[in-house]
Parts: C-alpha cells; sequence; structure tokens
C-alpha cells in the first residue's frame, strides 16, 4: 500500500504520521517528500482494513488535509516512465559499475543476454565480454569512446561508451561506472548501409577505377596511412573504408579527436595512464586497438611531447603509460588524418619532419570541390538520390543551377554541398528541377575594407599589419588558438605564436 499525505510544511508533521502508523505496528518501509505539501509513504504490509482505520487518524493530525492510497510512489513513476522509454530504443543500452555488473538496461539488452528484463540489475556482464576489460574500457575514456567494437556473447557489437562522474564537493568528480550502447555490427567485409563501397566513395572521381585499386592496395599493407585534405572532403570516411578493406578488418577501429581534448587528456586516452579513482593503471586507444587500427584524426595539433611519444610508438610498437614504469608492447596500424598540410607546418617548425615522414610512408590527398568543377553536377544529383528516398522523385538540376553551384568554393567541400542540397529541396514544391532560387548559398570569409589595411612602409609591414586585423577581428567569436586555428586552417600552435606576437587575447 503506498498514500499520499497532503499536508502543511510545519515541523513534526510527519513525525506524527509515522506515529499513527507505529501505534498499530504498520511498518513503513521508504518514504518520500515530493514539494512542501505532500508526502508519500510506502507501507507494503499494509491491509485494506487497516488502511480504512488508520486513515481517519491521520486526517485529524493538526496542518493534514487529505490522504489517500496511490498506485505508486513518485520515484516508482520516475523509473517506469524511463524504463519506458529505454524500452522503446532499438538499441542495447547499459549501465555498469566499474566491477561491469549491470545496474540497469533496456528490454534489448535481456534479450541480447537472454535473461528476463527483471534479473538485469547485478548481472555480471564482464563475464560475457571476452578478454576486453570493462573496468578499463570506463576508466580511459576520457569523455566518450566511439567506435569501439566489442564481443558480448560471443556477438560483435559497435559500442559508445559514457563514463558516468558523480560530483564530490571539494574533491570534483567521482567516476562511478558507464552508460554502454550497443549496436549489433556484422563482420566488417560485410556490412551493408553503415559504409558506401570504395566504388561509391570514389564515384564522384573521373579516375574512379584508378583509385579505388590504388586506395585497395594501400588498405592491405600495415605500414602507417596519411589522409590529407580539407574539411567535408570525407577523410573519416575513407579511414574506415580503409579498415574495411585491411587485413585486420575484423579487429578493433578506434577514432581518436586530437582537437577534441587538452594535450594532458589527449596524452591519457592514447596511452593511457594512472587512474585518480583508483590509483590502478589503465589502458589508452593504443591497447585497445590492439591487432586493428587507430584513427587520429586532426593528427597537426598534436603538442611537441605527443609527436615525439607518437613517433617512437610507430618506430619501435612500444610506449609507456602516463606516469607508469612498464613499458607495453602492442600492433597497431595507424592512420592519420589531417585538414593541414603537414608538410608546411614541417617548415614552419609546428611539426615533427621525422614523424611526418613516418606518417607519409602511404599517403592520400582528397582534393577540394573547387578544384574539380567539371564533377560537381554529377556529384549533385548522386547527393539528391541518398537525399531523396521512400518514392520521392529525384529533381533534375537545371543548368543555370549547375552553373551556379561550380562558381561556388564550397570550403566546406561535400558536406557543405550536402546541406546546401537538403536546404533546397525544403525550399522546392515537388517540381521538376532545382532551381537557382531554391538555394540560399552564405557567403564565405571575413570582409576588411582595403582602407584600414595599412599600406605604409614595406611588403613586410604590411602584411603583418593586414594580419594583426585580421586576427583581431576574428578573435572575439574564436577565442582560443585552436578554435581560431580551425577557422584559418592553420595549427594552434602558430595562432599561438601570432596571437602572442601581436599581443591578442591579453587579459
Amino acid at each position: 500500500m503506498r498514500l499520499e499525505v497532503a499536508c502543511e510544511n510545519r515541523p513534526g508533521v510527519a513525525r506524527e504520521i509515522l506515529d499513527v502508523l507505529s501505534a498499530v505496528r504498520i511498518n513503513v518501509s521508504s518514504g518520500e517528500f515530493g514539494s512542501d505539501r505532500f508526502i508519500y509513504l510506502h507501507t507494503p504490509e499494509m491491509s485494506f482494513n487497516q488502511l480504512q482505520s488508520i486513515l481517519p487518524r491521520i486526517r485529524r493530525i493538526d496542518g493534514v488535509d487529505a490522504v489517500h492510497p496511490i498506485a505508486l510512489m513518485p520515484s516508482e513513476k520516475r523509473q517506469v516512465e524511463q524504463q519506458t522509454l529505454l524500452d522503446s530504443l532499438a538499441d542495447i543500452v547499459l549501465s555498469v559499475d566499474l566491477q561491469g555488473q549491470i545496474l540497469a538496461g533496456n528490454q534489448a539488452a535481456a534479450t541480447m543476454l537472454g535473461i528476463d528484463s527483471v534479473d538485469l540489475a547485478g548481472y555480471p556482464l564482464a563475464q560475457v565480454t571476452g578478454d576486453l576489460s570493462l573496468l578499463e574500457l570506463i576508466q580511459g575514456g576520457a569523455g566518450q569512446v566511439s567506435d569501439v567494437r566489442m564481443q558480448v556473447c560471443g556477438q560483435l557489437f559497435q559500442a559508445q561508451v559514457k563514463p558516468i562522474r558523480v560530483p564530490v564537493r571539494n574533491l570534483g568528480d567521482s567516476l562511478t561506472g558507464a552508460v554502454l550502447r550497443l549496436k549489433p555490427s556484422a563482420p566488417l567485409g560485410r556490412e551493408q548501409g553503415a559504409l558506401p563501397s570504395m566504388e561509391q566513395f570514389f564515384q564522384r572521381h573521373s579516375d574512379k577505377g584508378a583509385s579505388v585499386r590504388r586506395v585497395q592496395r594501400i588498405a592491405r599493407m600495415e605500414q602507417p596511412l596519411l589522409i590529407e585534405g580539407e574539411t567535408g572532403t570525407g577523410k573519416s570516411l575513407l579511414a574506415r573504408l580503409c579498415h574495411q578493406a585491411s587485413a585486420v578488418a575484423e579487429g578493433p577501429l578506434v577514432v581518436l579527436d586530437c582537437l577534441a581534448m587538452s594535450d594532458l587528456h589527449l596524452e591519457i586516452a592514447l596511452f593511457g595512464g594512472l587512474s585518480t579513482e583508483t590509483g590502478e593503471n589503465c589502458s589508452g586507444l593504443l591497447e585497445r586497438a590492439t591487432a586493428g587500427v587507430l584513427v587520429l584524426e586532426q593528427v597537426a595539433e598534436m603538442s611537441p611531447l605527443l609527436q615525439r611519444r607518437l613517433l617512437h610508438f610507430i618506430e619501435t610498437g612500444r610506449f609507456y603509460r602516463v606516469g607508469g614504469d612498464q613499458e607495453q608492447q602492442v600492433k597497431v596500424r595507424i592512420i592519420a588524418t589531417s585538414q593541414q598540410a603537414l608538410l608546411p607546418l614541417c617548415h614552419q617548425g609546428d611539426f615533427r619532419f621525422d614523424l611526418y615522414y613516418r606518417l607519409s610512408e602511404l599517403q592520400i590527398s582528397l582534393p577540394p570541390l573547387r578544384h574539380r568543377p567539371e564533377e560537381l553536377p554529377a556529384l549533385a544529383q548522386l547527393l539528391l538520390q541518398q537525399l531523396c528516398q521512400h518514392g520521392t522523385r529525384v529533381p533534375a538540376l537545371a543548368k543555370d543551377t549547375q552553373q551556379l553551384l561550380q562558381s561556388c568554393a564550397w570550403p566546406g567541400n561535400v558536406r557543405e554541398l550536402e546541406s546546401a542540397l537538403q536546404a533546397a529541396l525544403v525550399s522546392q514544391d515537388d517540381e521538376p528541377e532545382l532551381l537557382p532560387q531554391h538555394f540560399r548559398l552564405a557567403q564565405q570569409g571575413v570582409a576588411l575594407e582595403v582602407g584600414a589595411i595599412g599600406c605604409e612602409g614595406t611588403l613586410e609591414q604590411a602584411v603583418r599589419s593586414f594580419e594583426a586585423r585580421l586576427l583581431a577581428q576574428l578573435y572575439p567569436d574564436h577565442p582560443s588558438s585552436r578554435l581560431l586555428g580551425k577557422r584559418l586552417g592553420l595549427s594552434h600552435t602558430a595562432v599561438a605564436k601570432k596571437l602572442r606576437a601581436y599581443g591578442i587575447g591579453r587579459g
């Protein structure tokens, strides 16, 4: 039996209600305060006759306005609502503690494990994850770890792991477990829908056949691979395709964005280190990618220290965890991506020549759309076919529209073109063609008045004057060297040097 008591907020009223129940030997297993005016009590052993006898006594307590039985406590109602939401998800969702025991999960998780949903809590998930250590997986994640492949009950899954951290007063936060979201994954060589084929990826290239054959040869090799290209050219997708076509396609594919975290967190995420929660060493992404592929996105953003450590690993296959004294050895293929050309950064002193030579033993450069305007109409039509689904008619591109698309610079490349086509489909009203007026193409770049550029002195002085004004104008909207570097296509170290030289951002 569960009771809801509406009453005044005064000292002692809860004590008097409990005294009434205690007088007739009714045990209260739990209680909740819903607001200033409501008290909820759970009395599992109270009979209907006892309820009839105590209701008048509780109503006679000073300050009590009403009391009546309810179906669920507020916390139970919230739990039912959350469980219903979880069960509506097709993906497997689990909450686990640091020992690998399940705290909660949805119906899809219970079906996968072959147990009843009521038996999920307390189930030892760590016993059915093969050789993978859930504890190391959780502790090593600085934020969310994506594209981690793991086996559960002999089935392969693509896993996203989100550590759960609870704030502790004056001590920062404490790691208590993680939420796992698992998507069933066929062996990479046979995946359908998740990735296009190599032929589809190079569909827009005039030398499609030669490009596919070259990349397939590169994918089967073991040496590091460097993929360069501007934002939106498909570097990350190509890295996944290379893993799919490699000899280690059955192994893990782990992705790390070097721009997404600070240098210290990046070093711990990559190499592992001493856990502040347990005082034990935990593995990094290199160890989780053993016998597979580690993709380092935005590798140009690595600090000099991390560049040196990565070079040592590539040359020897060995590394030390952060703060550790025991050398680790793993076999992992490195695929690095960069939206900046690394060789010019080497000449500027922002990237190591020796690391560049190691990473670029195999190299693929993805050209931007502005260098291939003749391919734009065919590419746009291919993207339209992908965007128009469920029997929707695919509009053609009017001749004027083709000329408009070919005249644009497309700094965001394929990603920007796809967004523009999606917006155009929304603007047009089931017409047979997409016309120029259906597009709303944003103007790129920063406008500076010519008169605002200092033209006195030498060319070098004029360039420095323009550079200082440009950085000063952009800095308020991009208030860090990383953000500003990403906006200008420079490394964050190069931008930091320029900001210091011009005194921008201080104070």
